[in-house]
């Protein structure tokens, strides 16, 4: 089909529905990563299309991941971009692109992408990722939804102005997926600022409860769930331990509980709250401290991450492997 595509597996595919986030952007509380590495793992799942990545990763700002053991150099996992076939708990199948955002090439990638997307008989594309907001952990996380046609739009407060903004690969492959006839949505979702750069599993649960919703799909949550509560149990000890990470959270609260949908969109720009310039930062010692006594304790604090061959990919700023 093109020089971009490395390896086109001889399994048969047929899908309606694909799913896509490639790491690099913004991608609050890792919400997107969090929601390929849920579905991956957890279902049937046949590698179906590999992407060369000398082609279009730079290999200097997404370096290979080496292993040494006992001084010798056993691994080496270079970038990654690849589609995934994945089989639902009701037979369904679903294409997963995921990967870094390429470094080049963006309009033939999207093309290439596009094609083979139709090719396979996709009718609807997805892409996740979560943004920072102004909501309290203690709040179910906001599902906003873009989409290239109106018609793809859920009933939703209407969007003040216009914005304009530096697009990551997942919005340029929603608008040229859209381009070639493909019913292309967004669904962003809405992480506590304060936990941004952190795993925030009970986004990526809101997220695949809304693919769900979407395209009829039975999808597994189980294991962000527990996570999601282990994590809130943690939040809701420090807001206890502290009387003014409790004042900030309460003024989220209340702002969540009392101003209109459209007032609580997700920004790129956390909102100021008074006397909260510090409870990110707070958060995140509390959440370093506490990992660091189970380690020395030898407990797990949250379900481990999935690795192995089906991994959706790295943090934010690159690719990583499970201990």
């Amino acid at each position: 089909m093109t020089e971009l595509i490395s390896q086109i597996s001889d399994v048969p595919v047929r899908s309606r529905v694909m799913l896509h986030h490639m790491y690099g952007a913004i991608d609050a509380g890792h919400a997107g990563r969090l929601t390929l590495e849920q579905l991956l793992p957890s279902l049937q799942a046949e590698r179906v299309v590999t992407f060369d990545t000398d082609k279009l990763v730079d290999y200097r700002a997404r370096r290979p991941l080496a292993t040494l053991s006992q001084w010798t150099v056993t691994d080496m996992e270079p970038p990654e971009i690849a589609i995934d076939k994945v089989t639902d708990y009701s037979g369904q199948e679903i294409l997963i692109l995921h990967g870094p955002e390429p470094d080049l090439r963006w309009n033939e990638f999207a093309q290439v992408v596009s094609e083979y997307a139709k090719e396979v008989g996709v009718e609807t594309a997805i892409n996740v990722l979560g943004l920072p907001a102004a909501t309290p952990h203690t709040r179910p996380p906001l599902v906003n939804q873009t989409g290239t046609r109106p018609d793809l739009l859920p009933p939703q407060d209407e969007q003040i102005g216009t914005m304009q903004f530096s697009a990551s690969m997942g919005m340029f492959l929603q608008y040229s997926l859209g381009q070639q006839g493909i019913d292309s949505i967004g669904l962003t979702v809405g992480v506590p600022y304060y936990v941004m750069d952190s795993d925030y599993p009970a986004a990526a649960t809101a997220l695949i409860s809304r693919i769900s919703d979407l395209t009829g799909l039975d999808l597994p949550i189980g294991d962000l769930a527990a996570a999601s509560d282990m994590l809130s149990k943690r939040l809701d000890l420090e807001v206890q331990e502290s009387a003014e990470i409790g004042g900030v959270i309460a003024q989220l609260e209340q702002r969540v509980d009392s101003l209109d949908i459209s007032q609580l969109q997700v920004s790129d720009s956390p909102v100021k709250i008074p006397s909260g310039d510090d409870l990110a930062e707070r958060f995140e010692d509390f959440l370093r401290n506490t990992d660091q006594q189970r380690a020395d304790q030898g407990q797990t604090a949250v379900p481990p991450k999935p690795k192995g061959r089906h991994r959706a990919d790295g943090p934010v700023d690159g690719p990583s492997k499970s201990a």
